[in-house]
């Protein structure tokens, strides 16, 4: 899939390029802390709820000009539209309004219409609409990282994840967080 998404002319390319940093530097910075004060912080934080949802619509509206004349951010369908539309399609979580701006709606729809995005919108499985389908893939993909832990090559590269915690019942925390050295690093078994 290499090559896609992304122009080959430098001119182009510099346009995707742009508008991908602008998801990258704004668009998620600052949804993303309207969702920590929104949703996540333990007491009401009204300076920082109305800084960050105010900032990230005044974002969205850079958006809705930059879509008044185009179908798309940049020339053509691209890794900036799917980078900035998989922070907008969650905007009501975040609790920021698309209210007015025609354009940006008529860009989401047409992102939310394409069938790689409603692909990629059920990876992993939304938990919305529980259908045996997505309970099947699921129990699939579980059982294929369970296999895969399990090897000798799985356990490796557990132990390379640092600080993460492995999801298998066989490898409970990395010895960089529970102090050990790297040169005692052995899975604890659960």
């Amino acid at each position: 899939k290499s090559g896609q998404l992304m122009p080959t002319d430098a001119k182009g390319r510099f346009d995707v390029l742009q508008w991908l940093m602008f998801q990258m530097a704004g668009i998620g910075p600052m949804q993303g802390q309207a969702v920590a004060f929104v949703r996540y912080f333990p007491e009401t934080v009204r300076p920082a709820i109305d800084r960050y949802i105010n900032e990230t619509r005044r974002l969205y509206e850079v958006l809705n000009t930059r879509l008044t004349d185009r179908e798309y951010l940049a020339t053509d369908y691209s890794i900036a539209d799917i980078a900035n539309f998989s922070w907008l399609r969650s905007h009501r979580w975040a609790r920021v309004p698309v209210d007015g701006l025609e354009h940006l709606q008529r860009w989401m729809a047409t992102m939310a219409s394409k069938p790689g995005i409603q692909r990629g919108c059920e990876v992993p499985p939304s938990r919305a609409r529980p259908t045996s389908s997505n309970k099947a893939a699921r129990r699939s993909r579980h059982a294929s990282y369970r296999s895969i832990c399990g090897s000798a090559l799985g356990r490796e590269w557990i132990q390379s994840l640092g600080c993460l915690r492995a999801r298998s019942r066989s490898h409970r925390i990395s010895p960089a967080c529970s102090g050990r050295s790297p040169s005692a690093a052995t899975p604890t078994r659960g």
